[in-house]
């Protein structure tokens, strides 16, 4: 009875990622607002009445899809946070788990940037919603975490706001995420003279002009 129930559980999980996937390629392709769930559920062989199963609506689908690549990133962040390394150390390996994790789910961003850019407006009260905002709430705090050890430990500046540059971080890592997912659009748009940086590289460049801001001492950063 229990590897039935095993069995049936594991299909259930595998059918609604399917879907996720699914719906990243079909978003992706035609826009999450242009999208329909029949398009979705084609691409995911299965009907239409399965995706209504396990997504109620269309912008609940699309809030699981953002939520796939915050999970990664918060599955990373509690395998980092307990290293017993300083705060300075810690930042650095959250963002460079953040960037990396980020951009394995590059089709999953890519939706969720174009969504929220055209105007993706979900019910407050929406469970899913609420859930979406507590695994940012919980992102942030694993910065600060991070900058707060930081401080207590002498690797990072005493002098500095940490909600400052917390705020800084993550507005200066989600423009890199962008611009870095979308590297070869961006080129195209640059022309065929070279960019002022390699754009699939651009996030090193923020962290590093960050990281030398913040930092006690002077770090070695390669």
């Amino acid at each position: 009875m229990g590897n039935a129930a095993n069995r049936r559980e594991r299909r259930r999980h595998e059918r609604r990622e399917a879907i996720l996937e699914a719906a990243a390629t079909v978003f992706g392709q035609k826009g999450a607002h242009a999208a329909t769930m029949d398009e979705v559920a084609e691409a995911a062989d299965v009907s239409k009445g399965t995706v209504y199963l396990y997504f109620p609506s269309k912008d609940e689908l699309f809030l699981a899809l953002a939520h796939r690549p915050l999970d990664a990133v918060l599955a990373r962040f509690e395998e980092l946070t307990g290293d017993d390394v300083d705060g300075l150390t810690l930042l650095q390996r959250l963002v460079d788990a953040h960037q990396e994790t980020t951009h394995a789910h590059a089709a999953q961003m890519r939706v969720a940037f174009a969504s929220m850019c055209a105007g993706f407006d979900p019910a407050p009260e929406w469970s899913s919603l609420r859930d979406y905002g507590e695994r940012i709430q919980r992102l942030r705090r694993a910065y600060l975490d991070a900058i707060h050890r930081g401080i207590e430990d002498g690797s990072i500046r005493p002098d500095i706001d940490p909600d400052e540059v917390g705020a800084a971080l993550w507005a200066g890592m989600f423009g890199a995420s962008f611009i870095r997912m979308n590297a070869d659009r961006f080129q195209l748009r640059v022309g065929d003279g070279p960019p002022p940086y390699a754009l699939d590289r651009i996030h090193e460049a923020v962290s590093k002009l960050l990281f030398r801001a913040i930092a006690a001492r002077i770090p070695e950063v390669a």
